[in-house]
């Protein structure tokens, strides 16, 4: 298969579908949506980041409780992603991921 859709960000709250744990293509898909549309100026817990069209500031921990997974299977799913440079780590306050060029994520702490 070839080619793209649009997804509304709206459909992973839309009430029709049952809140289950994520598949990994969900998760990954998730990560996509959850990306800044804009530069913008964030506040996450304690820290403020510039985020870049593209970039994700969220926790581990977070999106083990929005996939209902384990902290630990979300690290190794990260780690999937980035041995098949679908995304890059780079850790300064965070882990800070990039993907070729349509997502970049910063993990803010764990």
């Amino acid at each position: 298969m070839t080619g793209y859709i649009r997804i509304n960000r709206s459909v992973f709250a839309h009430k029709v579908f049952k809140q289950e744990p994520y598949s990994e293509i969900l998760a990954w898909i998730d990560l996509i949506s959850r990306a800044s549309y804009k530069e913008d100026t964030i506040r996450f817990n304690q820290y403020t980041k510039n985020v870049k069209r593209g970039e994700l500031v969220v926790s581990p921990k977070y999106l083990a409780l929005k996939w209902s997974w384990h902290t630990s299977k979300v690290r190794r799913f990260l780690d999937r992603l980035a041995f098949a440079t679908m995304i890059g780590i780079v850790t300064d306050e965070g882990i800070s991921l990039t993907q070729s060029g349509f997502l970049l994520c910063s993990l803010i702490g764990s």
